[in-house]
């Protein structure tokens, strides 16, 4: 077995990871400060709050998934994963209240 090999594939794995979880940050970001300008499409009450409980979903798995490559208990990454979720929500809510 070729351990430089599993390294380098256990790095690209992490870089891998850690760009999925940067550009959907990224993306949640802007798309929560972006001003809505066109009317929206409307299927059903409350679609915004399911639409919100979706993406922070994801959020979370994408950060868990990139946290299971530490020696992290699965505990501790769900944790760590949903505080994250739960600070740029927040975040995101103080900024869209007090700039837009």
């Amino acid at each position: 077995m070729n351990v430089d090999h599993d390294i380098s594939g256990c790095r690209k794995c992490f870089y891998l990871r850690l760009f999925a979880v940067i550009f959907w940050t990224v993306a949640l970001i802007l798309l929560s400060l972006l001003p809505v300008t066109a009317p929206g499409l409307f299927l059903f009450k409350g679609q915004d709050k399911l639409l919100h409980f979706i993406s922070y979903l994801l959020a979370a798995w994408l950060m868990c998934r990139s946290m299971q490559l530490f020696a992290v208990g699965v505990t501790k990454t769900v944790y760590i994963s949903v505080f994250y979720c739960f600070t740029l929500g927040a975040l995101l809510e103080v900024i869209q209240r007090t700039y837009i």
